[in-house]
């Protein structure tokens, strides 16, 4: 019986020149045609013939610490909101990112060339009630205005802070039977107008620092979904820019991340090497 390609057979995976396969979990490339129907008036089927062709890339992360340990939630040190440190009672942290894109021209180029023309991000929490903290959260949206509603959403994962100025637009607290109270927080991207957004990381030498600090930048990639050596896989490389990230932190589970990507240009296909 022939042996099949697995994930353990994954032999490349970089994107900016950080080599991604050691902390990944799960792997995607994609190519597609725009398409459109060249049917003929004299022929009842329909012809759906490719325009532009775009490529996607997407990688799951599982960081890792040291050796084969991965960041978890006992690596979150602080987390808090307008200052204030609500670490013990935080269930989950989720940030996400996404990229707004413009096609650039390019009559008579088979690839698209998307530009990166706005970024956006969105923070969700859940957390335990405790003491004065609905009083003090739901306050941030009460009032006679919204001028409480933007807050400060910092939290530190294996010593990396992540500190973003947000508005935050929803809250929701919910109890029930046999259960502890919850309140659930939805925080929309809140560009201060001035100074480093976000303020922490301000890098860009990670994977999550190019995605926040430098998502307008063409990233060189090159993926591979066979070990070295093996000649019988294929071997995709080119330029790319963010599409979307997200960053995931659980009581009592490892950290997740995801970063998605949308190629630029040409998009170069060969065997695996």
């Amino acid at each position: 019986m022939a042996t099949r390609y697995s994930g353990q057979d994954i032999g490349i995976f970089t994107a900016g020149g950080i080599a991604l396969v050691a902390a990944g979990t799960n792997f995607t490339f994609s190519m597609t045609n725009e398409k459109q129907d060249a049917g003929l008036i004299a022929r009842l089927g329909k012809n759906s013939q490719g325009v532009k062709t775009n490529c996607k890339l997407s990688v799951d992360l599982a960081s890792v610490v040291s050796g084969s340990q991965r960041v978890s939630h006992v690596n979150v040190t602080a987390f808090t909101i307008g200052g204030v440190s609500y670490l013990n009672v935080l269930k989950s942290f989720t940030l996400s990112g996404s990229f707004e894109h413009v096609m650039q021209a390019g009559v008579g180029e088979k690839y698209g060339k998307p530009q990166v023309t706005a970024k956006d991000y969105q923070i969700s929490v859940d957390i335990d009630v405790e003491s004065d903290d609905a009083k003090t959260l739901f306050d941030f949206l009460g009032g006679s205005d919204f001028s409480n509603n933007d807050q400060t959403v910092s939290i530190t994962v294996n010593s990396v802070v992540l500190t973003f100025a947000m508005n935050l637009n929803e809250a929701t607290l919910t109890g029930q039977r046999y259960a502890l109270q919850q309140i659930s927080m939805s925080f929309d991207g809140g560009d201060p107008g001035t100074g480093a957004y976000p303020a922490a990381p301000t890098g860009t030498s990670t994977i999550l620092e190019k995605a926040l600090n430098a998502p307008t930048t063409e990233v060189s990639f090159t993926f591979q979904n066979a070990l070295a050596s093996d000649t019988h896989g294929i071997k995709a490389s080119g330029n790319a820019v963010f599409d979307s990230f997200s960053f995931k932190v659980v009581d009592g589970q490892l950290v997740e991340e995801n970063y998605s990507f949308v190629t630029y240009s040409t998009v170069t296909l060969a065997a695996s090497s």
